[in-house]
């Protein structure tokens, strides 16, 4: 008979199952094409887990990897410049279209790009163009 985890022992194996995760998200992302050789030292009780994990992640798209170790992990270091970078590159429209899409701490990064009161801005921008400041916004903080 199967009994209910209390709310600790819950968070434990949820804590564990994060552990085992990043560390299969790790694995994938830094040595790919050696994973089981790295994951053969593991504990016989976590391997099979993991090795599930890491080929999971495997089958999972580039974007998606991607996506799982910056949540997993935190932003790369260089996200600050790599936003500079796309902002100077970017019209006043264009600007206020990606600054509109940053968290508040993100905009703080880039604070030296105030949006421009002076700019034109149209009521509704372009689909195309909102877009393109969604993909600019995500290539630069992945």
């Amino acid at each position: 008979m199967e009994r209910e985890l209390d709310d600790e022992q819950a968070a434990e194996m949820d804590e564990e199952a994060r552990s085992l995760l990043r560390l299969a998200l790790f694995v994938n992302a830094m040595a790919k094409g050696s994973a089981s050789d790295l994951l053969g030292g593991l504990a016989d009780g976590i391997r099979p887990r993991v090795e599930e994990l890491t080929e999971g992640a495997g089958q999972a798209s580039s974007s998606e990897r991607q996506a799982s170790l910056a949540q997993e992990f935190g932003p790369p270091p260089d996200v600050a410049s790599r936003l500079r970078e796309a902002l100077l590159g970017a019209g006043p429209v264009l600007r206020r279209l990606i600054l509109r899409q940053l968290p508040a701490y993100q905009r703080a990064w880039v604070s030296q790009f105030e949006v421009d009161s002076e700019a034109p801005t149209p009521e509704r921008p372009a689909p195309l163009l909102i877009a393109l400041a969604e993909r600019l916004v995500r290539e630069a903080t992945r």
